[in-house]
C-alpha cells in the first residue's frame, strides 16, 4: 500500500468526519480495522496521554466497488486548540498486521 502524506485542515471547534480510502485493500476481503492518530507532532509517542486515537472498521466503499474505506468522527471538543498538529492512519488486518497508509500535518484553523 502506498503511503500518502498531505495536510488536513480542521476548522477549530467543529465536528469533522475523515474518510480514508484504501484502493490497495480489495472489497470483499474486509476483516480489519483502521486507526486515526491525532497527535501534537510526529515525535509524540502513540502511548502519550495527549494522543487521541479513533478506531473504525474497514468496509467496502459504496462508491468504488473494487476498494474499501473507513470513516472517523473527530468531535468538536478535540479540535478546540488552533495550531499545527500531526495525523496518521494505520490499517490493521485480521492477523493484527499494521500498515501506515497515510500521515501528515493537521492544521486546526481558528474560525
Amino acid at each position: 500500500m502506498p503511503v500518502q502524506q498531505y495536510t488536513m485542515y480542521f476548522p477549530q471547534g467543529n465536528d469533522i468526519q475523515v474518510t480514508a480510502h484504501y484502493p490497495g485493500i480489495p472489497s470483499g476481503t474486509v476483516n480489519g480495522k483502521s486507526e486515526f492518530y491525532y497527535k501534537t507532532d510526529r515525535t509524540t509517542p502513540d502511548s502519550d496521554p495527549s494522543t487521541k486515537v479513533y478506531t473504525a472498521n474497514i468496509v467496502d466503499d459504496p462508491n468504488n466497488q473494487a476498494a474499501t474505506m473507513s470513516q472517523f468522527l473527530i468531535p468538536a471538543a478535540d479540535n478546540g486548540t488552533a495550531g499545527a498538529m500531526w495525523w496518521r492512519i494505520d490499517a490493521i488486518d485480521q492477523y493484527n498486521n499494521r500498515s501506515t497508509v497515510g500521515f501528515g500535518t493537521l492544521l486546526v484553523e481558528a474560525v
